[in-house]
């Protein structure tokens, strides 16, 4: 347990802290910082515990085996730190990568960890879009599309995401919404889809969610950063007039080389859907092969985090993570969260 607290503690200094590592000046604008993140292949065999733990789950699952880019679903924080005007932002961005190629990116609001209880919502329909979006949804509601990820009761007190690396976590569900459900949503979602708060009463719940993946914690010491600037002979100018980009790895599901996508380009957001569900279901009934008679992930995770008909009992070890963790966390965050404070008065 020492071991886990020590690491842990590294991770959450690492996490909050304001300073980049900088190997040398960019000057060519990245035009997607997801796209970079796409980009950035994930190595199956670091974490051979959970490649262990998801073979048994699906017998045709096979991380690494697919030879083209990354597959799947990236959870990560974005810092933004400007010298002049003044500017220091961050926000957690989800973002779907098809081979290795950004397909979608969602933005949660500024805050200092992942909100477990709001939605991820997209829309997915046209793409010459004059209006914004959370119209073009309005508009055009069977294209909007909502997910939910969920943790692990083990996971559920912990006020910060500070996770073990490799560590089965939790689990990203798709929201089967009714169509009024989804105006509710987008009652109370920005422009650009970002959902401002949760509903009172669950509208993604056990009744109409579909379970997709896994969520497997990132290493956050796995961060990098990106320095940009306009090339000038004044090279006090050229770092004045930077910007510089910190990307901290969260979460992410597994490389998942089975999509399947139509030839027009465009995200069949319900043909994703329909072929996780079967892959899962057939897990389920055992008509994949499911081995030893395990059952699922899902049915460790409650997609609303409410854990009160679970049998288990907590265990003494996470609880005592779970408190150090969060007396970490708000220490470790304090400094952050004062600079942000300054640099956002001004």
């Amino acid at each position: 347990m020492m071991l886990h607290l020590v690491t842990l503690f590294i991770l959450v200094v690492n996490k909050f802290s304001c300073g980049f590592i900088v190997p040398q000046m960019n000057h060519e604008q990245p035009s997607d910082i997801a796209s970079l993140v796409c980009a950035t292949r994930i190595e199956d065999e670091r974490f051979p515990n959970i490649k262990k733990f998801l073979s048994q789950y699906f017998q045709a699952w096979q991380p690494g085996s697919n030879s083209g880019g990354y597959t799947g679903f990236k959870i990560y924080k974005h810092f933004l730190f400007q010298f002049l005007p003044p500017l220091v932002d961050n926000s957690i961005k989800v973002t779907f990568c098809r081979d290795g190629v950004s397909q979608w990116t969602v933005t949660q609001n500024m805050q200092e960890d992942i909100d477990w209880n709001e939605f991820i919502c997209i829309y997915d329909g046209k793409s010459n879009i004059t209006s914004s979006l959370r119209t073009a949804a309005i508009n055009d509601i069977n294209n909007y599309h909502c997910f939910k990820l969920a943790r692990r009761k083990k996971y559920v007190k912990r006020n910060y995401s500070f996770f073990l690396p490799g560590s089965f976590i939790g689990g990203l569900y798709y929201c089967n919404l009714s169509k009024n459900q989804k105006i509710q949503i987008l009652d109370s979602s920005t422009s650009n889809l970002v959902v401002l708060h949760s509903n009172p009463v669950p509208l993604c719940n056990e009744n109409n969610t579909i379970p997709l993946l896994p969520l497997v914690s990132d290493d956050l010491r796995g961060y990098w950063s990106y320095w940009y600037s306009k090339k000038s002979h004044n090279k006090v100018k050229e770092i004045l007039n930077a910007n510089v980009h910190k990307v901290v790895p969260y979460i992410h599901t597994y490389n998942f080389p089975s999509f399947e996508y139509n030839k027009t380009g465009s995200i069949p957001m319900f043909s994703v859907r329909e072929l996780l569900f079967n892959l899962i279901t057939a897990n389920e009934l055992g008509l994949n092969g499911l081995k030893n008679g395990i059952r699922s992930w899902f049915y460790e995770v409650s997609v609303t985090e409410d854990y009160s008909n679970f049998d288990t009992k907590p265990i003494i070890v996470d609880v005592i993570i779970n408190t150090v963790i969060n007396v970490l966390g708000q220490a470790a965050s304090t400094p952050h969260r004062a600079l942000y404070k300054i640099f956002k008065e001004k």
